[in-house]
């Protein structure tokens, strides 16, 4: 809350502050904030307004030293400085006239540091805020290449801060006030052509973006689709490997972040692997050889494999994700579509020689989105006139569905839609669960067990809720930016539930290192 104050003895206390020494802004903004309440907003305002019309003073009544109000005013904040054939020796630097250099010894340095007239003020102009665009000290030093720590020390030992007028002692010692104050708007201006040009070209490579993506068909990608997709003649399902066995167990087999057509080079990566289409093919075999060689290993075999597509197959068919951010791709459009679609009849043909009865149910992920949908209603038309595999393709991010006495309930984990999550962990993540379980009673009828599966974070988690289980399937993908960035050093994998009646008996962890 702001107080009453003379605005006049206001500003004679801060004059008299700075005419002790310039270095003593800290200690007038908070004399002001002390008499006037104001917060730092206000208070920087007020005191920007008293700092400039203490330097008008000062340029204009040098040779009087003193101003029309009575207020004495040294020449520049320089009363202890000494002069000699063109020479000003500061407390703590030197200015030399002639040459245009200020010698500065620098700790960090080690010695004495030469900065030309030019580059110091540059730099103070940078940092100024008096434009409302002042620098880092990041940028600064870059764009002087400037070591960190000698910009740090020499701006303390110049008194320099972000309010600091961008005029420095010797030009208010030389330079005719109207001058100054002409320099300054000059770079306001300047400042305000510089954020024009910015913004003027960040749209013009919007449009052009715009027209690129128009002529890439990306704006009718589903007339690309229709255009060029390989349809698939059905073919006839190969026949299972074995006999039903009379206690029935049924495989939950998942297809989790496995990101086809996505592309990462291991020279960018922690771990220094390739991920692209080659490795993707690879992997798709390996999984169907290592569920093969799994399953002939069981005494009882599954009478039933249920595939759960979690999302994220397609890792982005026109090079986005749904919500629009770039991605690499080593195949796009038709291309990244065909190579998905043809694996998944793979795939889904290999768990019909591992098993009498092929379920699958799918949804959507961030990156493929209504991609996935359609890929899967592919799916679905080819194996139409197949009594042993039905496909089932969610419309919504959160899809339930029962397996023997168990409800599960499945999302990918990251909408496509808008920018939400399934919450991360504790209590939120538990409510969030619930609320879904809770929602559609009905489902609950019969159940002994509850799980709930989700990908997205390329990393495997199972943790036992109040009255679920929560699992988090992993991906296949070797290397990719997204997983390095977050430090998810799972490894590649992909999981699977065997369930009977009594529930969850056994989680499968099959690797591909």
């Amino acid at each position: 809350m702001s107080k009453p104050y003379n605005t006049e003895q206001l500003k004679a206390n801060v004059f008299e502050l700075l005419n002790e020494s310039q270095h003593n802004d800290a200690i007038a903004r908070q004399l002001i904030s002390d008499t006037t309440g104001y917060k730092k907003s206000r208070r920087n305002e007020l005191f920007n307004e008293f700092k400039r019309e203490w330097l008008t003073c000062v340029v204009a009544c040098r040779d009087t030293n003193t101003t029309g109000g009575g207020i004495a005013l040294p020449p520049t904040d320089t009363a202890n400085d000494t002069h000699v054939e063109g020479l000003k020796f500061g407390d703590r630097y030197t200015y030399n006239k002639e040459s245009d250099q200020y010698i500065v010894y620098l700790k960090s340095a080690s010695k004495n540091v030469v900065i030309s007239g030019d580059m110091h003020r540059n730099m103070l102009k940078a940092y100024s805020n008096w434009n409302g665009q002042a620098k880092t000290i990041n940028e600064i030093c870059r764009n002087f290449s400037l070591p960190r720590k000698w910009f740090e020390e020499y701006k303390t030992i110049m008194g320099w801060s972000h309010d600091h007028e961008p005029v420095s002692v010797e030009e208010l010692a030389t330079k005719d006030v109207n001058t100054v104050v002409d320099d300054v708007i000059q770079q306001k201006r300047f400042s305000l052509y510089q954020e024009f040009q910015k913004r003027d070209w960040a749209e013009t490579q919007k449009d052009a973006q715009s027209w690129k993506d128009f002529k890439a068909g990306k704006l009718d990608p589903f007339e690309s689709f229709m255009r060029n997709v390989d349809m698939k003649t059905y073919g006839v399902l190969p026949a299972c490997h074995y006999r039903p066995h009379n206690t029935k167990s049924t495989l939950v087999v998942g297809l989790s972040d496995i990101h086809c057509g996505g592309l990462s080079d291991g020279k960018y990566v922690y771990n220094g692997k390739d991920w692209n289409i080659e490795e993707y093919h690879k992997n798709m075999a390996s999984y169907i050889s290592q569920l093969g060689a799994r399953i002939e290993s069981m005494v009882v075999k599954p009478h039933k494999i249920v595939v759960v597509g979690i999302g994220d197959v397609l890792h982005g068919v026109d090079g986005v994700t749904r919500k629009g951010t770039p991605l690499e791709c080593d195949r796009i459009r038709d291309t990244q579509f065909d190579e998905a679609y043809n694996s998944i009849i793979t795939f889904v043909n290999a768990m019909g020689t591992l098993a009498p009865e092929v379920d699958v149910h799918s949804v959507s992920g961030n990156h493929d989105g209504i991609f996935n949908r359609l890929l899967f209603r592919m799916v679905a038309v080819y194996y139409r006139n197949e009594p042993r595999v039905n496909v089932t393709v969610s419309n919504t991010e959160t899809h339930a569905f029962k397996v023997h006495n168990t409800l599960i309930l499945t999302q990918h984990g990251a909408s496509e839609l808008v920018k939400a999550k399934v919450p991360s962990k504790g209590k939120a993540r538990e409510s969030y669960i619930q609320s879904f379980l809770l929602s559609k009673p009905e489902l609950l009828i019969g159940v002994n067990q509850k799980i709930f599966i989700m990908g997205d974070l390329h990393s495997f988690e199972h943790t036992e809720a109040q009255d679920f289980e929560y699992y988090r399937f992993s991906t296949f993908v070797k290397s990719d930016g997204y997983a390095d960035s977050l430090n998810l050093k799972s490894r590649p994998r992909q999981n699977c539930l065997l369930i009977t009646d009594d529930g969850v008996e056994e989680c499968w962890h099959l690797y591909f290192d």
